[in-house]
């Protein structure tokens, strides 16, 4: 069966981390519907529940609202095995994730940007680290042109990047030179030029951040 996350060779071996997700997933998917359960999950369940949810929202856009709003309702860690889960993602998976599965983690992300989950400068951090400077081939999604979807993913990116250097400019430090490196790979993108101009010209606005 092809992979929903991420692109394959046919002789390719399964990820692991994607194979535990879709299993979880398969599993427990006539539970990931409205009404939902009111038991506490024992710590196995807890487990495959975050494992099946967060697939869903990756693969399921239309429904990944109503597997948000599961997830709130059955969380006691402060997110921290689901944020542990969307890091190992972006670690392991990111260069090969479907371009509809980066639309859904942008937007996972700030969904557990706006709740304060447990370790979410972990994964910011990650995301960071993942910006490919200097990229200009056509496998780029930033550099395909005529296309709706990519060119909106291509604007939450920058929209992310771009929110994160100004308000968390301190965080965004953790990933040291290649910081600069990034930011003049990038600077004929206007936000990040602008990003660049207050930095030489009143870096005191980034101090506190």
């Amino acid at each position: 069966m092809a992979s929903q996350l991420i692109r394959v060779s046919s002789y390719e071996a399964h990820n692991q981390l994607e194979l535990s997700l879709s299993q979880a997933f398969d599993l427990l998917q006539s539970k990931l519907r409205p009404p939902f359960s009111l038991t506490i999950p024992d710590p196995q369940e807890y487990t495959l529940l975050n494992q099946a949810i967060l697939y869903g929202v990756l693969i399921e856009p239309h429904f990944a609202k109503i597997h948000i709003k599961h997830l709130h309702a059955i969380v006691i860690d402060g997110y921290k095995l689901f944020l542990s889960l969307l890091v190992g993602i972006v670690n392991e998976l990111y260069g090969k994730l479907v371009d509809s599965v980066k639309e859904q983690l942008i937007w996972v992300t700030k969904e557990m940007i706006d709740v304060s989950a447990t370790g979410i400068d972990s994964l910011l951090v990650s995301l960071m680290r993942q910006i490919v400077g200097g990229d200009f081939s056509d496998a780029d999604h930033c550099r395909v042109s005529n296309n709706l979807k990519l060119e909106m993913l291509r604007q939450m990116e920058i929209e992310f990047c771009v929110k994160m250097l100004r308000d968390q400019f301190q965080l965004c430090l953790k990933i040291g030179r290649d910081l600069v490196r990034l930011l003049q790979d990038l600077f004929h993108v206007p936000e990040f030029k602008s990003i660049w101009k207050d930095l030489v010209l009143s870096p005191s606005e980034f101090r506190n951040c």
